[in-house]
């Protein structure tokens, strides 16, 4: 099954409506025998992507550049269209124990943080470390909306660096080692 668009109101957010909305919606696929749900968004939006990939428990499965083309819309403003296409493979044990977990207990030990191989400088540019691993962590603005509004060259910035760093390999196990669960939120 693929979800096409599913969202909560800027005004509602906040109040675990869309994570209710996604247990609903595995809940109802798995009693009609489907047993994965496909969706795309955009790795740019820290609270979405951690959303998508650590309290889902969403796998990656592609890097699509440009994927609606220009949208020009209160969200995306003039910045491409880049996004991640997710795998929820209802299930699984891992989507399991994430659609179980107690709310507030779904923490990462910063030591269990791979190294940065993004991350944000100090007047918020992405910065490319030159980490090598097995896998590392993608940081990401914390509002990238707002930088869209404030400073389009900048945000066209992050938008080519997420790209460089995770549409660059067309190895789906390399994107997933360089996601590693989750887009970090970053100040």
């Amino acid at each position: 099954m693929h979800s096409h668009i599913a969202g909560v109101d800027s005004r509602a957010r906040g109040r675990a409506l869309g994570y209710a909305l996604k247990l609903h919606q595995r809940a109802w696929a798995l009693s009609h025998g489907v047993n994965a749900i496909t969706w795309t968004f955009d790795p740019l939006v820290a609270r979405n992507a951690h959303f998508n990939l650590h309290k889902l428990g969403g796998r990656p499965e592609a890097y699509y550049t440009n994927y609606y083309g220009s949208m020009g819309d209160e969200l995306n403003g003039a910045d491409e269209t880049d996004r991640l296409l997710i795998r929820w493979q209802l299930d699984s044990a891992h989507v399991q124990r994430a659609c179980d977990a107690a709310p507030g207990s779904r923490k990462i030990a910063s030591t269990a943080l791979p190294p940065p191989v993004l991350i944000v400088g100090e007047r918020g540019e992405p910065v490319l470390t030159s980490v090598v691993s097995e896998s590392v962590l993608v940081s990401v603005p914390s509002d990238i909306e707002g930088i869209r509004q404030r400073d389009e060259p900048l945000a066209r910035e992050w938008r080519i660096a997420v790209r460089d760093v995770l549409g660059a390999s067309s190895a789906k196990a390399l994107l997933w080692k360089a996601l590693t669960g989750v887009l970090r939120r970053t100040s």
